[in-house]
Formats: C-alpha cells, sequence, structure tokens
C-alpha cells in the first residue's frame, strides 16, 4: 500500500495522506451511519473493504494505458480505413455544390440533422421563457463561436501523427468516421483541399473508456507546434463573457437539497429515492458556428483531415457552452417536478419522494428527449 494516493479534479491534483485501504475503511464506515438516514437498513449493504478494494484493483487495470492501447488496436483490426468513396464524395459536394466554401457546407450538414437535434422549433417549445433564452436561440440557430485573439497565427498544415496514434492502428480512424456518420463532423483529403481554403490543424489524441474496447477520441486544441491554440485564456475568458461561468452543484448542496425537500415534506430522509441519469453524446448535441468550424481540424489518418461541426471533447469552451443547457433544464424541472433535481454538465441527479420519484424521472426523461431528441443512459 502506498502512503499516499494523488486525486485529480478540474485542472488541479491532490495528493491525500494515507493508505487506500484506511481511506476506503474510513468512508465504509462512514456510510454505514449515514446509510440507514436514507434508506430502509436492510435495502441496501454497504459493501466490504475486500469487495471496494477489487473494485479499485478492475477500475486500475481499466485504466492501465498500455493494456487500454492493445483492446482498442483489437477492436478497430476490421475497419478497413475511411472508405474512398465517402472522401470523393466530400471534395465533389465542396468543390463543386458549395464553390469551396467551408461555411456553406457545414452549414448544410448541420441542416440535413437539424431535426434530429436541439433546433429553433425545439428551443422556442421549452424555454421561450428562460431567463437565457437569447443564449439558446443562438446556439439553436448560428451555433456556438470558437472566439480567438486578433493575433491568432493559423497552423495550416497538419503535424505529423503522434506514436500514440499509430500505435493504436485503425481506431482513431474508425472515430472520425463514426462521427462522419452521425453527422458531426465532415471528413477530406488534404491533398484536395482548394488552395484558397485555410484550415487550422490541432492533434488528435485518445484515451481509454470504462466498458468501451475503442477508448474515447480526444480532440487536443491545447499542444499546437505552429500556431496558436483555440485553448487559450483569451478564448475561454470571452466564451464565459457569452456563456457564463460554471457553477456545478457540490455533493454538499445536493444533500442538503434532499435534507431541506424531506423537511418541506415532513417525512423522514428514508422516504426520499435517489435517481439519475445522463444525456447521451450530450456535447455534440449543439453546432458550432459554420463560420469558426476551419479552426476545428485535426488529422485523423495520414492525409485525411476531419472537421468539427459539432460540440466535442477537446475544445475547453464546451462545458461552457453546454452549461447553457445545464442551467435551463434545471430551471424546467424545478416546476415541473416535484422534488429537486440538480444538473452537473451533462447528468441529471434527483431525489423525489418515494411515491413520485418515478415519475419524477419520466418528466426529466421526457424533456431532455423533447430538447435534443436523445435517449438518456442510466
Amino acid at each position: 500500500m502506498v502512503s499516499s494516493f494523488l486525486v485529480c479534479m478540474q485542472r488541479r491534483t491532490f495528493a491525500v495522506p494515507g493508505s487506500i485501504s484506511s481511506a476506503l475503511g474510513e468512508a465504509i464506515a462512514q456510510a454505514q451511519i449515514y446509510l440507514p438516514l436514507f434508506l430502509p437498513s436492510k435495502v441496501v449493504l454497504v459493501p466490504s473493504l475486500e469487495v471496494v478494494s477489487q473494485f479499485f484493483a478492475h477500475c486500475q487495470t481499466e485504466f492501465v494505458r498500455g493494456t487500454a492501447e492493445v483492446v482498442a488496436r483489437e477492436a478497430s483490426k476490421s475497419f478497413l480505413g475511411i472508405p474512398d468513396e465517402v472522401l470523393d464524395e466530400s471534395i465533389d459536394k465542396l468543390i463543386n455544390e458549395f464553390d469551396a466554401s467551408l461555411p456553406r457546407m457545414v452549414e448544410a450538414a448541420q441542416d440535413s440533422k437539424k431535426e434530429f437535434r436541439f433546433n429553433e422549433s425545439r428551443c422556442r417549445d421549452v424555454f421561450v421563457d428562460d431567463p437565457e433564452f437569447d443564449t439558446l436561440l443562438l446556439l439553436a440557430t448560428v451555433g456556438a463561436t470558437v472566439y480567438v485573439e486578433d493575433e491568432f497565427v493559423v497552423q495550416d498544415s497538419p503535424e505529423p501523427l503522434r506514436m500514440l496514434h499509430l500505435r493504436l492502428g485503425q481506431c482513431i480512424p474508425q472515430h472520425a468516421f463514426k462521427l462522419w456518420e452521425s453527422g458531426k463532423a465532415l471528413l477530406l483529403r488534404i491533398a484536395d483541399l482548394p488552395r484558397r481554403l485555410v484550415l487550422h490543424f490541432n492533434n488528435s489524441h485518445w484515451t481509454s473508456k470504462p466498458d468501451a474496447d475503442a477508448g474515447r477520441y480526444l480532440f487536443d486544441c491545447a499542444n499546437i507546434a505552429n500556431g496558436s491554440t483555440i485553448n487559450s485564456e483569451y478564448a475561454f475568458e470571452r466564451a464565459e463573457e457569452v456563456y457564463l461561468k460554471l457553477s456545478h452543484p457540490t455533493i454538499l448542496g445536493i444533500l442538503r437539497g434532499a435534507v431541506d425537500l424531506a423537511t418541506l415534506l415532513r417525512c423522514p430522509l428514508s422516504d426520499l429515492r435517489l435517481w439519475k441519469d445522463d444525456i447521451k453524446g450530450a456535447f455534440g448535441q449543439f453546432n458550432f458556428n459554420p463560420l469558426s468550424c476551419y479552426l476545428l481540424a485535426t488529422q485523423v489518418a495520414v492525409g485525411v483531415v476531419m472537421i468539427y461541426i459539432a460540440g466535442c471533447f477537446g475544445y475547453h469552451a464546451c462545458p461552457l457552452i453546454f452549461g447553457v443547457f445545464s442551467r435551463a433544464i434545471t430551471r424546467v424541472l424545478a416546476v415541473r417536478c416535484c422534488g429537486v433535481v440538480f444538473v452537473y454538465v451533462d447528468d441529471l441527479i434527483g431525489f423525489s419522494h418515494v411515491s413520485s420519484a418515478e415519475a419524477d424521472q419520466t418528466v426529466a426523461q421526457e424533456l431532455i428527449i423533447n430538447i435534443f431528441f436523445r435517449f438518456l443512459s442510466r
């Protein structure tokens, strides 16, 4: 056992003194004290230290980079690469249908999927009375703008593929193809691009993901060799001005919400039920402003560029942008649900009386489907 372990949260790392074993043991002891306040004592059993330790060992194996890379490479072996016909069709559209105008091509691609995403009609139907309606409507009609400094330097050619990228075989190209299939990105051959089309090339990255052999694809816009980064402090500050600062619910705030609800209903905490949902592919439910999409390019295979047209993991303002939705959803559910609901980015956490918990969760699910045309995962 180690003498301390690290906790990483929101770009900060904290060293927690003591062994993992003693920390888990203390957590289990605290859970045994407080659990009866929320549930009848025989409904839920607190796991033993041995069970929790086994779970942590499983998580460690799951997130060991080398093992995960091998699994991801094997999982993508059957993918034969981004089809030539996709790349041929893309350049034909860009040149002949859109006169080499990337914004026009992006707008057309976004319009083809708007029925299945957050759009103006959904925005007006759900959020017309919301205090942030104007920002929501802008996201529905124009999309999220990527702000850059006046002196921004474009990296107009791709960097060599990283060693991680190469070790993963067809994994990243397969992720890119799926993004194209879902209408969240464009794919083009770099050699086919017209000279007048300038793109800012970012990098591709990847990380492991629990219960997903292919892992998670990441857009690395922070580490640029020969240009500026769209993940600059200036860009983040400008995004905060437009989309406002994030203020996440805390564990303490959520628990206080449960206590306040029980007090209001004059019932014991054990009469409340905790329910949770999360929104699938949350960031991909809003579009980028077509005029910004030239900044969102990355090489996903040798000679192939992907251009994001919808929200993604990696651009640092995406949580700020989705925060507009989180706050608006919280306000709607505060009116429609009998219990209390907290929204942490794309996670919904609710406390309701046992008599209304199922109905409250159904209300929340129907709202999310109405906004994003997306089902949730429990």
